[in-house]
């Protein structure tokens, strides 16, 4: 079976980063379009959009750091369309089991503390300076 344009582009893509940072190399747009069989164009989005987190621009040239040792399936996959996170460096999985960006019961408790103190802070210092309210 035969694989399809797209794909034959990205695995160039991968195989051109990993020989470029093995080699320490730098290179321009065109010479990454030449390899790859990118446009120019779509070679410029894909550095600023896709590859931002390995490919590091220099004055005039782009070179590659950080990204020997990471897989091709997982390079292809933050090649299609639709990702998870934006922003988010393909392969840097966040567990199911993280409590970033969820409240927790704990959390809750503190706020409303926190709300109730300073409630009373509030009610007490328009009536005295807080410096001489009792303990």
């Amino acid at each position: 079976m035969e694989q399809s344009a797209p794909k034959r582009r990205a695995e160039r893509a991968y195989t051109f980063f990993v020989e470029a940072e093995r080699n320490r190399r730098s290179f321009t747009l065109e010479e990454l379009a030449e390899e790859t069989g990118y446009t120019v164009g779509t070679a410029k989005i894909y550095v600023t959009k896709k590859w931002w987190w390995f490919v590091k621009k220099g004055q005039g040239t782009y070179s590659v750091e950080g990204f020997l040792g990471h897989p091709l399936p997982q390079f292809l996959e933050a090649l299609q369309q639709k990702r998870g996170e934006p922003g988010q460096a393909p392969g840097l999985i966040i567990p199911m089991t993280s409590t970033l960006g969820r409240v927790t019961p704990p959390m809750i408790i503190l706020c409303v503390v926190v709300l109730l103190v300073w409630s009373v802070l509030l009610h007490h210092w328009r009536k005295q300076p807080w410096w001489m309210i009792p303990l």
